[in-house]
């Protein structure tokens, strides 16, 4: 019995990672990590896995991105307001595994990503407010890009891709 309870606990963790609300987790290659758990006061980076959106309506970490091709955001079918700075020489995925659609609303002014940005299709990536994305090198929109929701227009380095624009 006591050897069965020792492997019990030495069991392998599942690919959703948690972290204590006070460590800024890294999202990283080939692990997916749950928005719920990120906690509060933490920034984490991103280097090559997944945050998947669950039931959060809004994320206020400042995240930083690192250069790796499989930084990913799902959506998860969920709509979300992202007020935190997106900073760091990475790329970003936005994607829909869910199939049931779903974005990011992006507000804030502070955002320095100077990766790519790829939306893919059934995803939206929309900026409000005061946001910006005017460092990104490139935004490929095989989804929905819509800007019509910022208050002073929106710059942006180069626009691609098949998806909608919306003004």
């Amino acid at each position: 019995m006591k050897a069965s309870s020792a492997l019990a606990l030495c069991a392998p963790m599942t690919m959703a990672q948690t972290h204590p609300a006070s460590i800024a987790p890294d999202i990283e290659s080939g692990s997916t990590y749950i928005a719920s758990n990120l906690g509060n006061g933490v920034n984490p980076d991103f280097k090559g896995g997944t945050l998947k959106i669950d039931t959060v309506n809004t994320i206020s970490q400042d995240f930083t991105v690192e250069d790796y091709s499989t930084n990913t955001i799902d959506v998860n079918g969920n709509s979300v307001t992202m007020s935190g700075a997106f900073t760091g020489v990475g790329g970003l995925t936005l994607a829909d595994n869910s199939g049931n659609g779903g974005g990011i609303t992006l507000t804030s002014a502070s955002n320095s990503l100077t990766g790519t940005i790829t939306v893919d299709s059934g995803t939206s990536l929309a900026v409000a407010d005061s946001g910006t994305l005017a460092s990104v090198t490139d935004i490929i929109d095989n989804g929905t890009f819509d800007i019509s929701g910022t208050s002073g227009g929106s710059t942006i380095v180069t626009l691609s891709g098949s998806g909608n624009v919306v003004l």
